[in-house]
């Protein structure tokens, strides 16, 4: 649940850039627009270096948590913002520490629940992301021409708060 939410909430960026081209910030280039989408991806991989160690010393649960109300909160003001710096500090910056508090435990957790077989398993988990790749944006692009894009990214932020409580709920480290 972890990765399908993580990889799918940063690459439904691509869905949202569309959008901010044609509609939100038409007045933007795509340059501009496309560093929401890259530091969010750049801080997805780079707080690992700081969630690593936080992992180790066994905060597994405070990570997903603080992960969960990041990714929900900054999808929450994504849905309200206007302005380029509001999608910048809320979908970029937000989003992508969330993720990044999510991404390196989501993958270190599944080594703690298998002795053997255990390139398989992270093989399975990682998967997840590929799922969520494809969902997120088709739930973008089903709902904005209904809803609008403010409903719909709400939804995305709803339906991330649902799956990623499942794993509040249910994983331990071991």
């Amino acid at each position: 649940m972890l990765t399908y939410n993580i990889r799918g909430v940063i690459n439904t960026f691509g869905a949202y850039q569309a959008y901010y081209e044609s509609d939100l910030l038409k007045s933007r280039t795509s340059s501009e627009i496309s560093w929401i989408g890259t530091f969010q991806g750049y801080l997805l991989v780079t707080f690992s270096v700081i969630s690593g160690p936080i992992f180790d010393q066994g905060y597994f649960r405070a990570l997903i948590i603080v992960g969960t109300f990041l990714v929900v909160f900054g999808m929450m003001m994504t849905s309200l913002a206007t302005e380029y710096w509001q999608l910048f500090l809320a979908q970029g910056l937000l989003t992508g520490i969330g993720a990044g508090c999510l991404f390196l435990p989501s993958v270190a957790i599944v080594a703690t629940y298998f002795s053997s077989k255990r390139a398989l398993a992270t093989g399975i988990t990682a998967s997840g992301g590929s799922i969520g790749s494809v969902i997120y944006p088709v739930v973008f692009h089903k709902l904005r021409p209904q809803i609008g894009a403010a409903w719909a990214t709400r939804i995305i932020g709803f339906i991330a708060l649902a799956t990623l409580l499942v794993s509040i709920l249910i994983m331990v480290s071991h």
